[in-house]
């Protein structure tokens, strides 16, 4: 038993310090986006995919550690170290749907935006620029 409260604790842990990492580089692509660095937004967007591969690898082995969590906080067997990790993992969750949720709103502020830019320069060029072969058989625009 001492066995699976110790690889739980440590998955409890990695989750911690994945989700961690993972809202740090979601605000650091905020960051990058509002500063118009692309590079840098893109190598945000690049280690995000990787850390949430992590996470992915690391919750496909953790079913059956569920199951032991469960069983144990059901007995009333965790230990203090266990209760704090888990805390911290609730909070790194926590943090990471706010960090989720403003780079979603950041996202599609930025796509209003670029869609926004698009229309004012069609209607901007629409009759600056005319089709020379238009133009040359006497065909006004």
């Amino acid at each position: 038993m001492r066995d699976s409260a110790n690889a739980i604790l440590d998955y409890v842990n990695r989750r911690g310090r994945l989700l961690t990492a993972l809202s740090d580089s979601l605000a650091a692509s905020a960051t990058c986006a509002t500063r118009l660095d692309l590079s840098g937004f893109e190598d945000q967007v690049t280690e995000q995919e990787t850390l949430c591969r992590q996470i992915a690898g690391l919750d496909r082995h953790a079913a059956q550690l569920r199951t032991h969590l469960g069983q144990l906080t059901s007995a009333d067997q965790v230990s203090p170290e266990l209760r704090e990790a888990l805390a911290r993992l609730m909070e790194a969750q926590a943090r990471l749907a706010i960090c989720n949720r403003t780079h979603q709103l950041l996202l599609r502020r930025a796509r209003r935006t670029a869609a926004a830019l698009l229309r004012s320069y069609e209607h901007f060029f629409s009759g600056v620029y005319e089709d020379p072969a238009r133009s040359a058989s006497g065909q006004v625009a």
